[in-house]
């Protein structure tokens, strides 16, 4: 995992994270126990520092890769709850 923002499975929580061992990063939101998920599958390279970005602002999900738009989503959501406990 790149980050896991969260208040415990599943509830509001955000994460970025690689799929497996593959090249493919997945931007994931959830709203209560509903989840949408934004895979960019672009190739990230683990052995190259790269400059990642994702972002949630109402019904947009974006993610960026060095600086460059990389995907968007426009049915996405932000978590009900933004504030983190654990």
């Amino acid at each position: 995992r790149v980050f896991d923002f969260s208040n415990g499975h599943p509830s509001d929580n955000v994460q970025l994270i690689n799929v497996g061992t593959t090249s493919t990063i997945s931007w994931v939101v959830w709203q209560g126990t509903s989840t949408i998920k934004f895979l960019e599958t672009s190739n990230f390279d683990s052995s190259t520092w790269t400059h990642v970005v994702a972002t949630v602002s109402g019904t947009n999900m974006k993610i960026y890769k060095n600086g460059v738009l990389a995907g968007t989503k426009t049915d996405a959501y932000e978590p009900n709850v933004l504030t983190r406990t654990q």
